[in-house]
């Protein structure tokens, strides 16, 4: 007879591995934006053969939703006010990506199947070279990278703190850490300042 409890457990890590999974190659992915656009878009091409097969995309769009109704039980759970120290940052950091989620999800299903656009490099950094909107973009994308590389270290630091409090904590702060440097070097680069980065005026137009 099959373990219904244990099934699903499996069921649950199999989605959270798929969306962490891609988060790591949607990074990587955007740190080639520091070679310029042609490497990145390259290196997109790529990976989209996988991620954007029907059955993976369909996966992964109801692996982010479960995700998002999870993080909102959580929420209720802790509240807003009583968790301290990185328990505050596990809650903090998931309210955020929840909400670029909504957005980020939102925007690119209008650009793709309304306005028609490619939504690579250029649909993601556009903002960043037209005023006023990148007053937006440079903390709204510095603050999700860093919010995804913090909300997975509190998640590890949540399960092992009990058995294991200091490598917990050590996988908090390296997580974090690599957060902070990712945030700061794909920000520059969506913005072209560490490399040669020209955004194409039908993307521009979307912001004029």
């Amino acid at each position: 007879m099959i373990d219904r409890t244990r099934a699903h457990h499996i069921y649950d890590r199999a989605l959270m591995w798929l969306i962490l999974g891609f988060f790591v190659l949607h990074m990587g992915n955007h740190l080639f934006v520091l070679l310029g656009d042609g490497p990145h878009i390259a290196v997109m091409d790529a990976l989209r053969v996988v991620y954007r097969f029907p059955i993976l995309e369909a996966l992964l769009l109801w692996s982010i939703y479960r995700q998002i109704r999870a993080g909102i039980r959580q929420t209720k759970r802790f509240g807003l006010k009583k968790p301290r120290g990185v328990l505050a940052v596990l809650v903090w950091s998931g309210l955020y990506l929840i909400g670029f989620l909504v957005i980020h999800m939102s925007a690119v299903t209008v650009a793709r199947y309304a306005l028609g656009l490619d939504t690579n490099i250029y649909f993601g950094a556009a903002g960043y070279h037209v005023m006023p909107f990148a007053l937006f973009f440079y903390p709204y994308y510095f603050l999700a990278i860093l919010a995804g590389f913090t909300h997975w270290g509190a998640v590890l630091w949540l399960r092992n703190r009990a058995r294991d409090p200091k490598r917990a904590m050590t996988q908090f702060r390296t997580l974090t850490f690599i957060g902070v440097v990712m945030a700061c070097l794909v920000t520059l680069g969506m913005g072209g300042h560490l490399g040669g980065l020209t955004i194409p005026d039908t993307y521009l137009a979307t912001y004029r």
